[in-house]
This record gives C-alpha cells, sequence and structure tokens, in this order.
C-alpha cells in the first residue's frame, strides 16, 4: 500500500522510496521491482520495523538512527511515511523537525498495553475507521482512514455477467488469518450444484499452505481449486475471473478488493474488519454472516442466485459508483495531499525530545542477562519485551502453557532475566508427570494453582488458550504473557 501512495504523491511531490534490507545488505527484490514499474525513485538501507510492539528492537533501531540521519540530510527529506512501527526513523524525525506518518493495521486492543512509551510517531494513516479508532485511543495519536487506492485511473467494465460457471480468485499469502481452507471446503460443498473453480494466488510455502495443498489432493479437488502461488503481476488473473472471494478472519481492509473492482470482479467478503464500512450484502457485494464452512458455502450459493437472477448488474453498477467515491486514485491522493499538509502544519515536531535514557538503559540489561541465553542473539530483539516484563513479573507464582520446546525455553528465559519466578506447574493436555523437574497438569486444573501470572510457551493456536483463560478471568499482557 506504501508503495501505491509513494506513486500517487509523486504526481505533486518529489517522492524517495528506501526499501528494506536484509543485514547482508540485500534489499527487498519485489519492492525493488515495484518501484521500478512505477518508475519511482529508489534507495536501500538497514532499519528495523515491526507490526507489533512485542518485536520492537529498539537497540537495533538506535544503531540505525545515524545513517537514516544522513540519508535525510543527503536527500534534503522534509516529510518521512512509513509503514509499521518504525522507531528508527521517528527518532530521526524528532532531532530534525521532520514531520513523520506511519503506516499500520491490525492490532489486537490488548497489545496496546505492551506500548513501551513514547517512541512511535504521532500521526497515524489506516485504510479502515475500525483500526483507525484503535489507534488512536491506544497510542494517543491521531489518525485519519484513507482507504487503499486502485492500480488504474479507470474502472473495467465487464460485457456481461450472466454465467452458469464462475471462476472465484483468492489473492494475498495462505495462512491462517486469510482463511484459505475454509474457501477450499465450502467450494467444495458448492460443487456438488454449482460449477466452481477456486484458484488462490499468493505465497504458499508454509505450513498452512501444505495443510491446504495436502486437504486438495485428499480430496481429489484439482478441478475445483487450484493453488498457484505468488503472482507479481495479477492483472491477467483478476481480467480472467468472475468473483474476488476474502474468507479472511482478521484484517484491516482488504486491497485485494480494492483491485477487484477496478477490475469488475464481484465482491464476495467475510464481514471482516473495514469491509462493513462500505459494503453491503445484495447491494454493492455479497457479504457472509461469518468465518466458518458453512458462511461462506451460503454466501457463494447466493453468489450464484445473484448471477443467475440478474440481481448481479445492480450489484455491479452500486459496486462501481462505490470505487468511484472511495478508491479512484485522484479520490485517494488529494486525501492524502490534505492530511500531509495538515500534519507538516500543526508545526510542533521539533519539540518532541522524549528522554529515552531510562528506557533503553533497562533494555540493555535485558540484553546483558540474555547473553547466558542459549542462541541468545534470537531474543536480543526482543529486549525492550523482556525489560517491560522483568518488574512485571518479578517474584510471582507463575504456570507456562506449553511443554514443549517454546515451553522449555520460557522457562530458561525467566531463569537467564533473574525475576525470581517460581513456576508452579506446566499446563499440556498432552503430557503427564513431570517436566523439567515441575508438574505437567491440564488446564482445567489452572483454578487450583494459586498463581499470579500465565506464560503462554508456544505460537500456533494460542487464541484457544487465550480465549480460555480469558473466560477465567485472566487478562491477556496484564497476567498472560507470551514467551519466548
Amino acid at each position: 500500500m506504501l508503495i501505491q501512495q509513494a506513486k500517487l504523491m509523486s504526481e505533486v511531490h518529489g517522492v524517495l522510496v528506501v526499501i528494506p534490507c536484509d543485514e547482508r545488505g540485500t534489499p527487498n527484490p519485489e519492492y525493488e521491482k515495484r518501484c521500478r514499474r512505477l518508475d519511482l525513485e529508489t534507495e536501500s538501507l538497514e532499519f528495523p520495523t515491526s507490526y507489533n510492539f512485542y518485536n520492537v528492537d529498539l537497540l537495533r533501531a538506535l544503531g540505525c538512527v545515524e545513517k537514516i540521519r544522513e540519508m535525510a540530510i543527503r536527500h534534503k527529506i522534509d516529510f518521512f511515511h512509513t509503514v509499521q512501527l518504525n522507531v528508527a526513523v521517528e527518532l530521526v524525525s524528532r532531532e530534525l523537525g521532520i514531520p513523520h506518518l506511519m503506516n499500520i493495521y491490525q492490532l489486537r486492543k490488548e497489545e496496546f498495553r505492551l506500548c513501551a512509551g513514547d517512541i512511535f510517531a504521532h500521526y497515524h494513516l489506516c485504510d479502515s475507521e475500525l483500526y483507525s479508532g484503535m489507534w488512536r485511543k491506544g497510542l494517543g495519536i491521531e489518525s485519519r482512514c484513507i482507504r487503499p487506492a486502485a492500480p488504474a485511473r479507470q474502472a473495467e467494465r465487464k460485457e456481461d455477467y450472466r454465467r452458469t460457471g464462475l471462476k472465484v480468485l483468492m489473492l494475498g499469502s495462505v495462512c491462517e488469518r486469510k482463511n484459505q481452507l475454509t474457501a477450499v471446503r465450502a467450494a467444495e460443498n458448492c460443487k456438488k450444484n454449482y460449477d466452481i473453480e477456486l484458484i488462490i494466488a499468493g505465497d504458499c510455502e508454509n505450513p498452512y499452505g501444505e495443510l491446504c495443498r495436502k486437504y486438495i489432493e485428499e480430496r481429489k479437488l484439482e478441478q475445483t481449486a487450484r493453488m498457484i502461488g505468488f503472482v507479481s503481476d495479477i492483472r491477467e488473473l483478476l481480467a480472467g475471473c468472475d468473483c474476488l472471494l476474502c474468507a479472511s478472519t482478521d484484517e484491516s481492509f482488504p486491497s485485494s478488493i480494492v483491485e477487484a473492482l477496478t477490475y469488475d470482479l464481484t465482491i464476495v467478503s467475510t464481514p471482516v474488519a473495514g469491509v462493513p464500512e462500505l459494503f453491503r450484502d445484495g447491494q454493492n457485494s455479497l457479504i457472509s454472516g461469518g468465518y466458518e464452512v458453512h458462511d461462506i458455502e451460503e454466501v457463494l450459493v447466493r453468489t450464484f442466485q445473484a448471477y443467475q437472477s440478474g440481481q448481479i448488474n445492480l450489484i455491479h453498477e452500486n459496486a462501481r459508483e462505490l470505487w468511484e467515491h472511495h478508491f479512484a486514485p485522484d479520490i485517494i491522493r488529494d486525501q492524502m495531499e490534505a492530511y500531509y499538509r495538515y500534519i507538516a502544519g500543526r508545526g510542533t515536531h521539533a519539540e518532541l525530545h522524549t528522554d529515552i535514557r531510562k528506557m533503553v538503559s533497562e533494555t540493555r540489561k535485558a540484553e546483558r542477562l540474555l547473553d547466558r541465553m542459549t542462541g541468545g542473539e534470537l531474543y536480543k530483539k526482543r529486549a525492550l519485551y523482556y525489560s517491560m516484563l522483568m518488574p512485571r513479573l518479578q517474584g510471582k507464582r507463575i504456570c507456562i502453557w506449553g511443554a514443549g520446546k517454546l515451553g522449555q525455553q520460557a522457562y530458561n528465559l525467566l531463569a537467564c532475566l533473574h525475576i525470581g519466578v517460581t513456576v508452579v506447574a506446566f499446563i499440556d493436555k498432552s503430557k503427564e508427570g513431570k517436566y523439567l523437574g515441575v508438574p505437567v497438569i491440564k488446564s482445567e486444573e489452572i483454578d487450583c494453582l494459586h498463581i499470579e501470572a500465565v506464560i503462554i510457551g508456544f505460537y500456533h493456536n494460542t487464541d484457544e488458550a487465550v480465549s480460555f483463560l480469558a473466560e477465567k478471568g485472566w487478562k491477556c499482557n496484564e497476567n498472560v504473557w507470551i514467551l519466548p
């Protein structure tokens, strides 16, 4: 989204796109390709960003300040626009008095309890009113909702919408929150009565992608669902499909919807985050009642019925009007320019000299303690998080949920940080006896432990554990913590 916005703003301003590079100095090749295609000037730098507070790497950010400062002075930068949490740029912004606007999207409310202090941009841009309001309240900053810009100046118009068979496209990385497996199962059910082809385009080289592939193979669904991997230029795909399906359970506002509208595809979506802010079921789109297989199946069936009855023509007319008022590039550019001018006119950027010396000192202390941890370099990027956690867990009786590899890492990490916790038990549904000399219990026994905090020592499917604890009055990032 930021590269699209850079292209729009290059129509009224000089724009330099700074592409992140890895620790070997290699810039992101996909970002380079997109910028070349859009004729945008680029430079590459190493700098850390984070999509949540848990992974903010304060010390590495401090190490990048000098080269960002040098770049800003050399290019005479007078406005920063970044994506995700970028502490290094914010520190340079305050030092040089340069306005700084950040794009960052969905985050759970409880995540804001991990905000370490005033080290983030004071101006925010988001693509949904829901998350714009959440960031405004969570950080006490200014925020505006500006939708993704369409990839073309004009929206396409298909000649005919009356079809018996439909090609349904899904775009985006194949992952749990995008919910592709649920969509595959729904398409499988629809296949009994309708001619449907589901095309899934997006990076699928991960365990969830393998799960989807395995399901398709085992159920012999190759003619119903196809996974084609990452596609850099999706224009041909969009032109060849009838519908865009968004089955997501967690989004801010899916940019794929805007791309699909531009090519006159029917929008079929779950009611995720910002989607209901603009899209109305049966009026300009088809919106499911939820996120499960039966919900996606039901909305796909209604989509076929809309095509067969001719209702689809009115849906597309209304969708085209929505595109013109909310996604047309000129509209988005003017909204961006107005927000830029508002921020630049505030004139207080050089006065935001927050004293972060104590925060840095505590983070360095945590980093030194991590030297004793096997593979400590892997954990040091979270030293700020651990420094916040240390006083909150000091001397408490706790349990660790997960008697596996990550649970052991959490156990060792707590020992390295010298915070005097007493690990009363491990919780694990598949193990019994003792683990690391500590009793292993079932989750339903937690009320008998007389503990003050729970450490979740695993990464995948944590929602179930968090929900279980929430029902018992526990609060994530207050007395429930993720480690390592």
